[in-house]
Formats: C-alpha cells, sequence, structure tokens
C-alpha cells in the first residue's frame, strides 16, 4: 500500500466469519471533503478484481463537536464534564425535577 497523504490512520479488518470483509473509516472536520474522499476511493476500489458491494455509511454517519476549555476556563474551575453537561442541557434540555405519581413519571 502506497503511503496516503494527510492519513492519520488506514486499518484494514477482516472476519472470516462473516460480517463485512473490508472496512475502511475516514475522519476529517469537513462532511464534504470526506464525501469527495469516499467517491474517488470507492472508484478506486472498484477497479480491483474480487471487491464488490462497495458501499458508504454516510447515511448513517453524523457530526461530531470536539470541545476543549480554554485555560482561563481550567483557572477560574470549570471542568470538561460542567462543559459537556452545558451542552447536552443545550441541545436536550434539562430536567428540574421528576414527581412519580403512580407508576408515572413527571418531568419538569
Amino acid at each position: 500500500m502506497p503511503p496516503i497523504p494527510e492519513a492519520e490512520l488506514f486499518a484494514f479488518a477482516n472476519s472470516r466469519l462473516g460480517g463485512d470483509n473490508l472496512t475502511i473509516e475516514l475522519q476529517g472536520p469537513s462532511i464534504e471533503d470526506l464525501r469527495e474522499v469516499s467517491g474517488v476511493l470507492q472508484k478506486a476500489m472498484a477497479g480491483y478484481q474480487g471487491l464488490y458491494d462497495i458501499e458508504d455509511s454516510f447515511e448513517r454517519s453524523t457530526e461530531e463537536l470536539e470541545l476543549e476549555l480554554k485555560p482561563a476556563a481550567t483557572n477560574l474551575g470549570v471542568t470538561a464534564q460542567q462543559l459537556a453537561s452545558q451542552v447536552r442541557q443545550a441541545f436536550f434540555g434539562a430536567e428540574a425535577q421528576k414527581i412519580q405519581r403512580g407508576r408515572d413519571d413527571i418531568n419538569f
């Protein structure tokens, strides 16, 4: 395999008991770039005898946010757990109180 410029990790997976015979995971900061590279890679792989059912899983992919605390936040006592909790609450809301009524829970 020739070197792949800018690749941080390139791995092959093989399972003799079923499942995917070859899985390649692409990671990068831009979904558009990943779609383009995936298309180029699929076309290149289609040229090899014995490879078939070549597909991508972009329909199932999700974007990921990577958050990092600034040094000033750390100095003020803010933790990564607090940051993660606040971001989660911004997306999904926060539960202030839970009251049990019979077998049901009522969330506030």
